[in-house]
């Protein structure tokens, strides 16, 4: 805290100064070339055409097998660690769900994956691009004397022996 206490008090604090250099660097120095170092770096950023935030940071969902041409790369999605979305280059919010709790429970979700778990099925990621564009699928919340609704595929019954 010293040293922030000294540039504070005073722009030509001494440890402001570049030793290497000839001339006598200011706090005014020191900004003026950090901030011409964030545009030259800016400018790099924007050339790879990575300037925009989900470019920059770059989302992706790897394969189970992690082989890249089955990963899905680049995904266009926003959010960071410290925000309500917290997508991060490799990991973020995998389950999505919104609920009303009135007296007709209501519920929409989503997940960056697929229907089938099978790392060699089609279906093993075909909810990413949903899951990117915060698109939510209705759940249904089922109810007693609903087992025999079309919706139910199977069933299973666990026999305590």
């Amino acid at each position: 805290s010293s040293l922030l206490d000294g540039v504070l008090r005073d722009s030509n604090y001494k440890f402001l100064d570049n030793i290497e250099t000839a001339q006598k660097e200011t706090l005014s120095d020191d900004v003026t070339a950090a901030f011409k170092n964030a545009v030259v770096q800016l400018k790099i950023v924007e050339a790879n055409g990575k300037l925009p935030w989900a470019k920059y940071k770059g989302t992706h969902v790897t394969h189970l097998t992690k082989l890249a041409p089955f990963s899905r790369v680049n995904l266009p999605i926003g959010g960071g660690s410290h925000s309500i979305n917290a997508t991060r280059d490799d990991h973020g919010p995998s389950w999505r769900m919104v609920v009303s709790l009135t007296a007709q429970t209501e519920a929409y979700g989503i997940y960056p994956g697929g229907q089938s778990g099978n790392p060699g099925s089609k279906f093993y990621d075909n909810f990413i691009d949903q899951w990117v564009a915060g698109k939510y699928y209705p759940l249904w919340m089922m109810k007693a004397g609903e087992e025999i609704d079309a919706r139910v595929k199977w069933t299973i019954r666990f026999n305590n022996n």
